[in-house]
């Protein structure tokens, strides 16, 4: 009783305290500390603790007192430390933590009835250009149960709150984030949740119980909405870039059959099989069984690089192993977009299905007018294996475009050029129309006499397959001058093809013997293009026409017709099976043969 002593402890670093904490404490230091002790009846007291850690990397000081020892009642602690960046805490946490700019830590905990009772709690951090600060309570410290804590973060930039948490994100507008944070004895749950970037903002509420029992399945409920949010600037362009820029086949060239990607990596072969598009991996269907899962999400404007959706109503359910898109509804532009999904993960192999309308969409960087349609069912246990037993329909008819190349891949870029060689040096390219039609069967997607491109001055008639097993294309076009612009043949490429694979696509200007190669094979191919010239179905004044229409009509026929005599609604071509993915085709204008075979294959008349 009446017992007070001042001690104080110095050592070269923290390992020397290992064989007391009886662990294996970093080799930090110097540090020192020191603490007023004090007996008084049946209380132990420690006051003015003081403890202070100097090492090249990291300071950190220590400071509270400590009113009953024994019982570990009325305990107030304050820290800060200061670190050269986050990575300075790598020996300590034993993690590999992001290389970050200089930063400050702080916190406190005040306890006045014991660990087991309520306390208060705080943090912040500063530096890099990013100030977060949480303040709360916590009802059992020792079992870290009942939090609740509202938490405010605030970074000068995205790109310096991303390299925080050790990502790559090139973004400068500034980021706000508010909520209220709970941890329970039965899950975690979060409240008000504001997040505010740019001009962004989203707002929202989620609850989060995981199992109770081993063979349990967790529970996630969401709702979010966001006010606007424009997903472009954190999207880098995708798309392939097989070769360096202004680099494509020239004019007359042939696709290599066996041919080794470069050294260098930049123009691997069209044939390539490394470069798959669709990973063959097994999907973490497992993970579907493990949670139930309902998510609705609302935005008054959401935009992706493509298109701006408005009043978008989303809704994701997850019961049992099968996951549900339905519905998907916003406003594209002028237009509607309905999109239904369902993915059952409780049946082996998952099956899958999408079905997508989109009407009158108005694009955000190329104007015009977007239909899609798109129906498709599959089986698998990859996006390889789903996509190689594909069946389906998907549509895409555009109108009045106007094809900026700046927000275009290289790939995309090429490929326009070579379609409209008059604009080439311009950095808008105007489209009237386009249309692809694929009709899919069993991983054969078959667009024979199903595409069309007509520019300004030229409009261009194709078609080809696409085989979604091996990945390779087989889609050529023809070209035809449009009426009164005193333009030639000559002035064009007469052929254009798309070859090689998804992963590595490239174009080719009037590839030498493809006709000698593919000619006898499988004309359906090209004949929409390349076998109307040569029957002399189509000239300058049926060029002008609406193709596009045309296009479209003449597919829904066949169609109809087809299911109605109960045959394939697809005729199928060889794409690209065991081929290097260059396209069967007729001979084109110039060529040496100009007669057609009497044993071709028959092909529509589209009557232009």
């Amino acid at each position: 009783k009446g017992l007070t002593a001042a001690v104080a402890v110095e050592a070269g670093s923290v390992a020397a305290f290992s064989k007391y904490a009886k662990t294996e404490l970093p080799d930090l230091g110097p540090v020192t500390a020191s603490a007023t002790v004090a007996a008084s009846g049946e209380t132990f007291s420690v006051s003015d603790i003081k403890a202070d850690l100097s090492a090249q990397s990291i300071q950190a000081a220590l400071e509270g007192s400590l009113a009953d020892a024994v019982a570990v009642k009325g305990l107030d602690a304050r820290v800060k430390v200061n670190l050269a960046s986050l990575a300075a805490l790598n020996e300590l946490t034993g993690q590999e933590l992001p290389d970050s700019g200089p930063l400050s830590l702080g916190g406190s905990l005040v306890s006045e009835e014991g660990l087991d009772a309520p306390a208060k709690i705080s943090g912040s951090l500063d530096g890099d250009g990013v100030r977060a600060r949480v303040n709360g309570s916590i009802q059992d410290l020792l079992a870290a149960n009942g939090v609740a804590v509202v938490l405010n973060v605030e970074g000068d930039s995205v790109t310096q709150l991303a390299r925080l948490a050790g990502q790559e994100v090139r973004h400068d507008e500034s980021l706000k984030f508010d909520g209220n944070l709970y941890v329970g004895s039965s899950g975690y749950k979060a409240e008000k949740l504001k997040l505010q970037m740019g001009p962004a903002t989203l707002t929202g509420e989620a609850e989060y119980i995981p199992p109770g029992k081993e063979d349990e399945k967790s529970s996630l409920k969401a709702t979010v909405h966001i006010d606007q949010f424009d997903l472009e600037p954190y999207i880098v362009l995708a798309g392939p870039d097989p070769a360096p820029e202004g680099e494509m086949a020239g004019e007359g060239d042939t696709v290599p059959e066996d041919s080794e990607p470069a050294a260098d990596g930049k123009a691997a072969s069209v044939a390539d099989p490394s470069r798959k598009v669709f990973p063959a991996e097994p999907l973490p269907f497992e993970l579907l069984h493990n949670l139930d899962a309902d998510v609705e999400i609302t935005a008054d404007e959401f935009a992706t690089h493509h298109l701006m959706y408005r009043d978008m109503q989303l809704k994701v359910v997850l019961d049992d192993g099968v996951l549900t898109v339905d519905p998907f509804v916003a406003s594209v532009g002028e237009g509607e977009f309905d999109a239904r999904a369902k993915l059952d993960a409780s049946r082996k192999p998952a099956v899958m299905a999408l079905d997508i309308v989109m009407e009158d969409g108005t694009g955000r960087h190329f104007g015009g007018r977007y239909d899609l349609k798109v129906d498709l069912d599959g089986t698998g246990n990859s996006v390889a294996e789903i996509m190689a037993g594909l069946d389906g329909q998907a549509i895409i008819d555009v109108r009045d475009l106007e094809l900026e190349k700046s927000a275009m891949t290289q790939f995309g870029r090429s490929l326009t050029d070579s379609l409209n060689p008059f604009d080439k040096e311009k950095e808008k390219s105007e489209l009237s129309c386009a249309i692809v039609r694929f009709d899919i069967d069993d991983g054969i997607a078959n667009a024979n006499n199903r595409i069309v491109a007509q520019m300004t001055r030229v409009t261009w008639f194709g078609g080809g397959t696409i085989n979604l097993k091996t990945e390779q294309i087989g889609i050529g076009a023809q070209s035809k001058p449009r009426k009164g612009l005193g333009i030639s043949l000559g002035n064009l490429a007469s052929l254009v093809y798309v070859v090689g694979t998804l992963g590595n696509p490239k174009v080719q200007l009037n590839p030498k013997d493809v006709a000698v190669k593919y000619g006898h094979h499988y004309l359906t191919v090209m004949t929409g293009g390349a076998f109307l010239v040569l029957k002399g179905l189509w000239d300058k004044s049926r060029a002008n026409s609406d193709v596009c229409a045309r296009v479209l009509e003449l597919g829904e026929e066949e169609r109809v017709e087809q299911e109605a005599a109960g045959g394939d609604a697809v005729p199928q071509a060889d794409a690209g099976a065991g081929t290097t993915g260059a396209p069967e085709a007729v001979p084109g204008p110039g060529s040496e043969s100009g007669e057609v075979e009497d044993d071709a294959p028959a092909v529509h008349d589209l009557n232009l």
